[in-house]
């Protein structure tokens, strides 16, 4: 995996599209990584087309208490269909997984979770998490 980082200006966007292509011919996946930060930007995903869209720790923080952050993500994973997916980094309160689940995010990480992986792949913190928070609790 390439990992684009945030804090990167890429003052040559056809150049450097053109080394994610030759990556890309080599097996590399690309991510664009703490999208929502720094340089990372809408403009980037659909010139480089990545395979993953790592969203900045930020939209995951108290993700439970704000319906603007719940907005965007579903925003983001609606953008992304077919194309990328979205990786919801720095999850670290139950009650966020479980409103990460509810909207739909793939993939997440972060203290809670360990190492990224997909969240239907964690059934038995996703069934303790599914008591703390329900849909009609969020507003």
């Amino acid at each position: 995996m390439f990992e684009v980082n945030e804090s990167e200006r890429i003052e040559n966007l056809n150049l450097f599209r053109t080394v994610i292509n030759h990556l890309r011919n080599y097996g590399f996946l690309i991510a664009i990584d703490d999208f929502g930060k720094g340089e990372a930007d809408i403009q980037k995903i659909i010139e480089l087309e990545p395979q993953f869209i790592k969203l900045d720790r930020y939209f995951s923080i108290n993700l439970f208490m704000s319906t603007q952050k719940q907005r965007f993500i579903q925003l983001m994973i609606d953008f992304c269909k077919g194309s990328s997916q979205v990786i919801l980094e720095g999850i670290e309160k139950s009650e966020d997984l479980a409103i990460a689940k509810m909207l739909g995010v793939p993939i997440a990480q972060g203290f809670l979770l360990g190492k990224p992986d997909l969240l239907e792949n964690i059934y038995d913190l996703l069934n303790t998490t599914a008591r703390f928070v329900h849909p009609q609790d969020v507003g």
